[in-house]
């Protein structure tokens, strides 16, 4: 595979001096973006794309085509911890000793649950007070233990802290929290160049959750979430490189797109609540059943991410029965 090859699939293309390099990966997104950029102490690799042959392939030609060697890494930064973005890491950490940054509370994360081998038993109370079934536990459980070889060999990870900078190309990027997608999602920013690395959090294309339930610390991850990106409509961005899909330009149309959107299944959820309900009970009125469990498990997640907002509104309360809450509308 050579330049022209790559350019040809659409694998390697440049914008504002940053290589983006499309990654295949086995999840209904198909691909996810993977950046790779030039400093003053060498390359740096943002987020990775998952462990496969194919795309360590994608990635020896992408070295060979711009005439680096995997030495020249220095630094590898990861907006999440998620498998399409932390995949590659451990072996690219092995190939050139690059150090791997992660904010912390994605590290803490990362080790729970997925470096672990007791996941169900990690997510099982959760999942109860939730009264989602135990056969989807189970199956949400094996999902991850199948998956598990994306992203091995796991990376020695070093935090991201919020006071970072990184310096790409001459330009230096702000690390900016942006809980909800994970808790400790970033992105990154440049005030100068009007860059914005958005991660997961917004893409051009679509819309990604906002809660990483069972596997989030966050009390109200919806109002949380929209909080963050609506400070993010204050900052100067003319350029959007996301973690996937296409770069685009009309962020503020984007976030505005994501806050009607979830207000909109917010108020749902409030109209649906017309009588007590465990949150998997009122998450399946408004949604049919899909096979993949993941879009199960958010389906669930938003519900209670609604649910969580609604509580902190005052306009639902909820009891805890037999280990499940119940919700239902303040009278």
């Amino acid at each position: 595979m050579d330049a022209q090859q790559l350019r040809d699939h659409g694998w390697l293309k440049k914008v504002e001096g940053i290589y983006i390099i499309k990654m295949p990966m086995p999840f209904p997104l198909k691909e996810n973006n993977c950046f790779l950029a030039e400093t003053d102490q060498g390359w740096v690799i943002i987020d990775t794309g998952v462990n496969r042959e194919e795309n360590r392939e994608i990635l020896r030609a992408v070295l060979a085509a711009i005439g680096i060697t995997w030495r020249q890494i220095s630094s590898i930064y990861l907006t999440h911890y998620h498998h399409d973005h932390i995949g590659l890491a451990g072996w690219l950490q092995e190939k050139c000793g690059a150090k791997v940054y992660l904010s912390p509370p994605d590290i803490m994360t990362f080790k729970t649950y997925l470096m672990s081998d007791s996941y169900m038993d990690k997510v099982h109370d959760a999942c109860l007070m939730a009264a989602w079934p135990l056969d989807m536990v189970s199956e949400l459980a094996n999902d991850f233990i199948s998956i598990k070889p994306l992203l091995e060999p796991f990376p020695e990870l070093s935090p991201l802290y919020l006071d970072q900078t990184l310096s790409l190309n001459g330009e230096n990027y702000a690390v900016i929290a942006i809980p909800g997608h994970t808790d400790g999602h970033c992105v990154f920013h440049c005030a100068e160049n009007q860059v914005l690395f958005s991660g997961d959090n917004i893409v051009g294309h679509t819309l990604l959750h906002l809660t990483d339930w069972p596997q989030n610390g966050i009390n109200n991850p919806c109002d949380t979430h929209l909080s963050a990106l609506n400070r993010l409509q204050q900052m100067p961005v003319k350029t959007v490189l996301p973690g996937h899909g296409q770069v685009f330009s009309n962020l503020t149309e984007r976030i505005n797109l994501i806050n009607n959107h979830h207000n909109k299944r917010k108020a749902l959820v409030y109209d649906n609540l017309h009588r007590p309900m465990t949150a998997w009970e009122l998450a399946k009125t408004f949604s049919k059943s899909h096979t993949y469990i993941h879009i199960r498990r958010l389906l669930l997640a938003e519900t209670l991410a609604y649910l969580q907002s609604l509580l902190h509104e005052s306009k639902v309360e909820c009891s805890l029965v037999n280990g499940s809450y119940i919700y239902y509308r303040k009278s």
